[in-house]
């Protein structure tokens, strides 16, 4: 369980969201809202992750090559190429999630030549398939890096220490390169799930305290330093970000 820790200035907020909260972590159930949060491709090449780096931290950028047989400069029977697979971390506790869209920022290569290709989304629980999905790359742009979005709609049921992860094929006529882990190439996967168990919160001092599990863990001093975290109080007043603390319990 995490603490997390808020200025006076946010007050008004959080004394409006206690309200809401059972009083302790032994009271009631939790406030658990419904987000549509992103899993990032990481430069790692295996994780998937709600985390975003910092603004300032550069994109990984990855060379796609296309594979496919040519006659006299003539390019035909193109295959698949494995682009890789992200896994999530295991969940914490058992969770409801919708894989609503993946979404990907790419650039083609051979300016000029035309490219019919395709991606292929491979969703796994714990290793198995449970859904492939093909699209047609669709448009794109080879002057500079553009995000497509491809629906894949994959409901899947987690129980503690599930993984899920994606694996991705390409196939087509031109290399292509792929941008990712980066606040702008948010490349990953839309999923709406309830990652966060809000369990109570007290006041006293000039600030209050908010109790919450993660499903998925993040560090939550980079998403405060990164301003991903913003509490507003209900007259418009925003809190700053460099007083509040989080802390493990």
């Amino acid at each position: 369980m995490a603490r997390i820790i808020i200025p006076a200035v946010a007050i008004i907020f959080a004394g409006v969201l206690l309200l809401a909260l059972p009083a302790g972590a032994d009271e009631g159930e939790p406030l658990e809202p419904e987000l549509a949060i992103s899993f990032n491709m990481k430069d790692d090449d295996l994780t998937l992750s709600p985390q975003n780096k910092l603004p300032d931290e550069p994109e990984t950028v990855k060379r796609v090559s296309a594979q496919y047989d040519e006659i006299f400069t003539i390019r035909r029977d193109s295959q698949p190429v494995n682009v890789g697979e992200w896994a999530s971390d295991s969940v914490k506790y058992s969770r409801e999630i919708l894989i609503e869209e993946a979404n990907i920022w790419w650039q083609e290569i051979d300016e000029g030549y035309g490219n019919d290709c395709e991606w292929v989304f491979y969703v796994k629980l714990n290793d198995e398939t449970v859904q492939e999905s093909s699209h047609d790359c669709g448009q794109r742009s080879d002057e500079e890096p553009y995000r497509s979005s491809y629906s894949l709609g994959t409901s899947l049921s987690l129980e503690e220490n599930d993984v899920f992860s994606v694996q991705i094929t390409y196939e087509g006529f031109e290399d292509v390169d792929i941008f990712y882990d980066n606040i702008t190439y948010d490349t990953g996967y839309t999923v709406k799930s309830k990652p966060l168990s809000f369990y109570g919160g007290s006041g006293g001092g000039g600030s209050v305290a908010i109790e919450f599990t993660e499903a998925w863990p993040v560090d939550w001093n980079t998403n405060l330093k990164g301003d991903y975290v913003m509490l507003m109080g209900m007259e418009g007043y925003m809190s700053d970000n460099t007083q509040a603390s989080v802390s493990a319990r």
